[in-house]
C-alpha cells in the first residue's frame, strides 16, 4: 500500500516497515524460544518437499494467467505498460502481496528447519537472499527472471556456503563472499542488458 498506492519509494517503505516489524517482533519475543509447533516441525521432515511443490505450482498457475505479462511489462518499463492500457498499480500491489505471502511461507519452513522461533534469525538472509536472486539471473530493476533462476542462484549460494564451511572458513569471510557474488552478479546482469540492448 505504501509502495503504490501512497507511491513511497518501495526501499523506504521496505525498510520502514521491516524497523516497525522487527521492534514489534524483539518485543514479543525478546531471545530464541522453542521447540516449534509439530505441525510446522514435520515441514522439515518427510513432509519438506511439499512446501515447495505448493509454491512452485503456485508460480507455475501465475505464469499462466495474463497477469504474468503485466508484470514483466511494468517491471521493464512501468511508463510504456501504463501506456499501453496496464493497471501498473494494480500489478505493483498484487506483486507486492504476493511477495509477502511468499515471504511469510520462506519464514514458517525457516522456523520448522531450525526447530524454534528466533527474533534475530531473519536480517542474516537478507544479503544472501538478494545474492541468490541477483546469480539466478533475476534483474533487480525488474521485468527478466522468475522462481527457477532464483531457486537456481539459491541452490549456488548454499553450495558455496556449504564448501566454505568445509573449510572453516569463518562468517565474515562468508559475508565478504555474498557480497563480491550480489556486486559480480549485478555488473554481469547491466552487461548482458546492454548487449541485448545494442543487438536489439
Amino acid at each position: 500500500f505504501l509502495a503504490t498506492v501512497v507511491r513511497i519509494q518501495p526501499i523506504v517503505a521496505t525498510l520502514g516497515t521491516y524497523l516497525i516489524l522487527t521492534g514489534m517482533t524483539l518485543t514479543i519475543l525478546p531471545a530464541p524460544i522453542g521447540p516449534a509447533p509439530g505441525w510446522l516441525k514435520a515441514m522439515a521432515g518427510p513432509w519438506s518437499a511439499l512446501p515447495l511443490a505448493l509454491i512452485f505450482l503456485f508460480w507455475w498457475l501465475v505464469r499462466q494467467t495474463p497477469y504474468y505479462d503485466q508484470l514483466m511489462a511494468v517491471g521493464s518499463d512501468d511508463r510504456a505498460a501504463y501506456t499501453a492500457g496496464v493497471p501498473v498499480t494494480k500489478v505493483r500491489f498484487i506483486a507486492y502481496v504476493m511477495t509477502g505471502i511468499l515471504a511469510a511461507c520462506a519464514g514458517l519452513m525457516l522456523t520448522a528447519l531450525i526447530g524454534s522461533a528466533d527474533p534475530n534469525i531473519g536480517p542474516t538472509y537478507t544479503l544472501i537472499a538478494i545474492a541468490a536472486v541477483a546469480l539466478g539471473g533475476v534483474s533487480l530493476a525488474g521485468g527478466r527472471g522468475g522462481l527457477l533462476g532464483a531457486a537456481i542462484g539459491a541452490i549456488d549460494i548454499f553450495l558455496l556456503q556449504s564448501v566454505l564451511t568445509a573449510f572453516n572458513v569463518s562468517t565474515y569471510v562468508l559475508q565478504i563472499a555474498y557480497g563480491v557474488i550480489l556486486v559480480v552478479a549485478v555488473i554481469m546482469t547491466a552487461l548482458q542488458e546492454r548487449l541485448s540492448g545494442r543487438k536489439g
